[in-house]
C-alpha cells in the first residue's frame, strides 16, 4: 500500500469512485465556481465576448469520451460564470465606462486552454480563430471578435503570474518579513475549494497540504 500512487490510491477507495464518478456527479452537475459571496458585481454591462455554461449533454454519448481531455471535462462539469465578478475585481474595473472589454472568463477560459496545451500566445490566438477549434472559441464565449496578442499580453499583467495585489502575508515573524500576495493565489484557492466541496479532495487532505 505505501508504494501506491495517489491515482491507485484513489481507484481503492470505493466511496470516492462512487461519488466522483459520472454517474455519482450528474445530480450535482453543474459545478459552480465557488467565488465568494461579498465580492461586488462587475461593473461592465456589455462585453465583446461573453461566456455562458453550454452544459454537458454530449457526455451521454461513451463515444465522445474517448477524445476528450481533463480540460474538456472541466469546461463542462464547472459553471465559471461565478467567476466574472471576481476577475472583474482583479482587474480593477470600478466604472461602466471606457472602453468595452472582453468577457474576462473567455479570457480566463482561453488562458487555460493555452496553458494545457503549451501553446504561445500566436499559436493560441490563430488557434482560436481557427475552425477546427469553433467549439472551443463557443464555449469560451468568442463568437464574432477575437482578442489581439496585445489585448492577451495586457491581462496577463495586470493579473497574470507576476503580479501581485495589495495584501501581504507574514513569512517570517521573527525578522516581520512579509510578502505580497500573488493575484492568481486567489483563484487558486477557490479552485481548491470547488475541489473540496465537491468531495474530489477531502477535508482532511486539504488541511494536510497546508499544515
Amino acid at each position: 500500500m505505501a508504494n501506491l500512487t495517489p491515482v491507485e490510491t484513489r481507484a481503492r477507495d470505493a466511496d470516492f469512485v462512487i461519488e466522483c464518478s459520472m454517474s455519482g456527479l450528474e445530480d450535482r452537475l453543474p459545478l459552480v465556481w465557488p467565488a465568494p459571496p461579498d465580492v461586488p458585481p462587475s461593473p461592465k454591462n456589455d462585453y465583446r465576448s461573453h461566456y455562458v455554461y453550454l452544459g454537458w449533454d454530449d457526455l451521454d454519448d461513451p463515444a465522445v469520451w474517448e477524445y476528450l481531455s481533463n480540460f474538456d471535462l472541466l469546461l463542462r462539469l464547472v459553471d465559471f460564470s461565478p467567476l466574472r465578478p471576481v476577475l472583474a475585481q482583479l482587474l480593477d474595473w470600478t466604472s461602466a465606462r471606457g472602453w468595452m472589454p472582453f468577457d474576462p472568463v473567455s479570457i480566463f477560459l482561453l488562458v487555460g486552454w493555452q496553458i494545457t496545451n503549451g501553446w504561445n500566445r500566436s499559436e493560441t490566438l490563430r488557434n482560436l480563430r481557427d475552425p477546427r477549434y469553433a467549439d472551443y472559441a463557443l464555449r469560451f464565449g468568442f463568437e464574432e471578435e477575437f482578442i489581439t496578442e496585445g489585448g492577451l499580453r495586457y491581462w496577463l499583467t495586470t493579473i497574470g503570474r507576476h503580479s501581485t495585489s495589495d495584501q501581504t502575508v507574514l513569512v517570517d515573524e521573527e525578522r516581520c518579513i512579509e510578502i505580497a500576495i500573488q493575484r492568481l493565489n486567489q483563484l487558486i484557492a477557490q479552485s481548491v475549494h470547488l475541489f473540496v466541496e465537491h468531495g474530489f479532495l477531502s477535508q482532511e487532505a486539504w488541511e494536510k497540504a497546508l499544515y
